[in-house]
């Protein structure tokens, strides 16, 4: 029993080539964001990431919070307007971040520091 299509990607006319560059956008933004942050603090200081941390933060959740949205939106009726690994990093991108954000709390509880 088929519930849902599982029509490949291809485009069309109706279903440019492009189309789902507008789906691929919150990894990297969130990656660049979390990046940024790391540089800001190693090159920066700490005085210098308390005055853009707010900047870093916005980007950090509009990226997790469009990740998962279009990760549930290519689920389940966006099966041919993006290819798979699109798909992929959207849905694995939120769990990643998050598990380093956690793993890094802990590693700091533990040393201490």
């Amino acid at each position: 029993m088929k519930l849902r299509s599982t029509v490949p990607f291809d485009p069309t006319p109706e279903n440019p080539k492009k189309s789902w560059v507008k789906y691929a956008w919150p990894a990297p933004l969130g990656w660049a964001c979390y990046l940024g942050v790391w540089a800001v603090i190693h090159f920066g200081g700490m005085r210098a990431f308390m005055a853009t941390h707010v900047f870093f933060e916005v980007g950090l959740v509009l990226a997790l919070i469009a990740s998962v949205h279009y990760s549930i939106k290519l689920a389940f009726d966006g099966r041919a307007t993006a290819p798979r690994w699109v798909f992929f990093v959207n849905l694995s991108f939120g769990p990643l971040i998050i598990a380093i954000l956690v793993l890094r709390g802990i590693h700091s509880w533990l040393v201490g520091g």
